[in-house]
């Protein structure tokens, strides 16, 4: 595949939805590109603005954390795994709104006792703590509050 025709696929990738420099070479790999091709594709997807990992992190960080409700260590978990560097997930993770964030937390805390079927304080906080944690909420905040409130 010729550098255009490359370029222009990837163009209309990352148009269609905001995409990492990861992500994008991950496609171009699949699509047969040499490493030397992709470096090229890429510097030139980032100096017309359609790649921005710092833009990604940020928009990433807050749809799963206001469509999905991940907490903060998931988000984490999941930028570091598209190569987004340490500095970029530390800003895209400010953007979320502590109170916000504190909301979201507190919701789910009552969604999952309104679920749970349990009368032992102690298996009840368990399960909530386990679920909290797969959503991706630091173990800290999630047992402060489980002792304290409960």
């Amino acid at each position: 595949m010729e550098k255009n025709e490359a370029f222009q696929k990837m163009a209309r990738y990352c148009a269609y939805q905001e995409r990492c420099s990861f992500e994008v070479n991950d496609k171009l790999s699949a699509l047969g590109c040499s490493q030397e091709l992709i470096e090229e594709i890429i510097e030139e997807l980032q100096q017309n603005n359609f790649l921005n990992d710092m833009r990604f992190a940020c928009t990433f960080a807050e749809s799963k954390f206001r469509l999905k409700r991940w907490g903060k260590v998931k988000i984490r978990h999941h930028l570091e795994h598209k190569g987004i560097t340490e500095l970029q997930i530390i800003n895209a993770l400010k953007q979320i709104d502590e109170k916000e964030y504190l909301e979201v937390f507190y919701a789910l805390i009552e969604e999952k006792k309104r679920k749970l079927n349990e009368s032992n304080e102690y298996t009840l906080n368990y399960k909530i703590g386990q679920f909290l944690i797969s959503r991706g909420f630091e173990g800290d905040l999630i047992w402060e509050h489980l002792r304290v409130k409960n």
